[in-house]
């Protein structure tokens, strides 16, 4: 019989607790500056207002979410011309950050725009649990707010990436790291790994940044570093597309190919006949 055992990833476990939730309205002025011992998921379900975070003043309305970290001074306001009422979960977590920066909730993007109806379908579900208050009641209540999270991962693309500019230091820390370990059998899951980000996110703000996909500036960059191990060496094609990185030689030739239009032999011959020509031109 055989046995199969997997290991959960420390870092990727969040241990959530729900505490409170409701609903509200953000005072007309700018409320007082707060801070809890908790943190707070904010949905705006209808109108619109300001949200005052890290000395800052950010527009919300209607479908945006954010979620303010325990210990965090801010205030909500509604417009003047318009109610900004919102749906609110507080809550304990033991891992916040990883949490957030998989949902695309960052420092300099403190909100994500959700289209549809979904989070506030959500919120009313959780809810009504929480109201009945019995032990399988907020075990799902607490199940249905981690998928919101989950939702939340598989949103960051089309909702938060596509209209926020993403922070770079994550593009150049991928770009450093394939520099630095292209000649490695690494993938994009490996990336991402290092940068302790979603694989999603990252794919999301590299093609953003770059116009390029992760993978296709992975396979770009080993083509790249070959050229110089074509011309100046003697080596063989699979000992070169060995050395860039690729696994075998029928991948590093069709890569190659797709990416020069000729194949790395045709490379090598025309490269070298061009420098033959050259010779001869200062002999005469």
């Amino acid at each position: 019989m055989q046995h199969f055992a997997y290991i959960i990833n420390q870092q990727e476990t969040f241990d959530i607790k729900l505490l409170h939730g409701g609903f509200g309205t953000a005072p007309a002025s700018e409320a007082q500056h707060r801070h809890l011992d908790r943190h707070v998921l904010y949905f705006v379900f209808d109108g619109e207002g300001s949200l005052f975070l890290q000395k800052h003043s950010i527009p919300i309305s209607k479908g945006d979410l954010t979620v303010i970290p325990s210990g965090t001074y801010y205030a909500t306001t509604t417009n003047n011309k318009q109610t900004c009422r919102l749906y609110y979960i507080s809550f304990t977590c033991t891992n916040l950050a990883p949490l957030l920066q998989h949902a695309g909730l960052t420092k300099q993007n403190p909100i994500i725009h959700i289209a549809t109806d979904y989070i506030e379908r959500m919120m009313k579900r959780i809810f009504k649990l929480m109201s009945v208050n019995s032990y399988s009641s907020i075990m799902k209540a607490n199940i249905l707010f981690c998928e919101i999270f989950y939702k939340l991962f598989t949103l960051v693309p089309e909702n938060n990436v596509s209209q926020k500019k993403a922070p770079p230091s994550y593009v150049q820390q991928a770009e450093e790291f394939i520099k630095k370990h292209y000649a490695t059998d690494i993938s994009v899951n490996d990336v991402s790994q290092a940068l302790h980000i979603s694989r999603t996110y990252l794919s999301a703000i590299f093609k953003k940044d770059k116009g390029t996909t992760l993978q296709n500036y992975l396979t770009t960059h080993r083509v790249v570093k070959s050229y110089n191990l074509l011309i100046n060496t003697e080596l063989s094609i699979t000992e070169i597309a060995i050395r860039v990185g690729f696994n075998n030689s029928v991948s590093y030739y069709r890569q190659f190919k797709s990416i020069t239009g000729i194949s790395p032999k045709q490379y090598r011959l025309i490269y070298r006949n061009e420098i033959a020509k050259k010779c001869l031109v200062v002999n005469d």
